[in-house]
C-alpha cells in the first residue's frame, strides 16, 4: 500500500525508477509493507494540503508535500530543518499537518 492517505497503487505491481510506472504522474516509492517499491499516483481529485499565507512546503517527489503530525514526541524528527509542523490551510477537518517554511 502506499503510505499515505494521499497516493493509491498504480500499475505495474512492482518497478525500479519512476519512469517504470505507466502513468506519468505515478512514482516509484519503497513500501515497507510490502517489503518491496510499488507505483503510487495521487488520488483522483485529490486537493493537495496548503501551507497557511503562502509559506512553502518541501515535497516529496514530484508533488507530495511531507505530512506531521503535532502529537509526534520526537520534535526533530517530524520536519527538515527551516521548517515547522502545521495544519493545513485548505482541508477543512484540520486535521492533516504538513511541514511549511518558518
Amino acid at each position: 500500500a502506499c503510505y499515505d492517505t494521499l497516493r493509491v497503487r498504480s500499475a505495474p505491481e512492482t518497478c525500479i525508477h519512476s519512469i517504470d510506472c505507466y502513468d506519468s504522474n505515478a512514482e516509484c516509492i519503497y513500501s515497507v509493507a510490502e517489503s518491496r517499491h510499488i507505483c503510487c499516483k495521487p488520488r483522483p481529485n485529490i486537493i493537495l494540503p496548503e501551507c497557511p499565507a503562502g509559506r512553502q512546503t518541501p515535497t516529496v517527489g514530484k508533488y507530495m508535500p511531507i505530512l506531521c503530525s503535532l502529537t509526534n514526541s520526537v520534535d526533530d524528527d517530524m520536519c527538515p530543518q527551516g521548517y515547522e509542523c502545521l495544519p493545513s490551510v485548505n482541508i477543512d477537518n484540520g486535521e492533516l499537518h504538513i511541514c511549511c517554511a518558518i
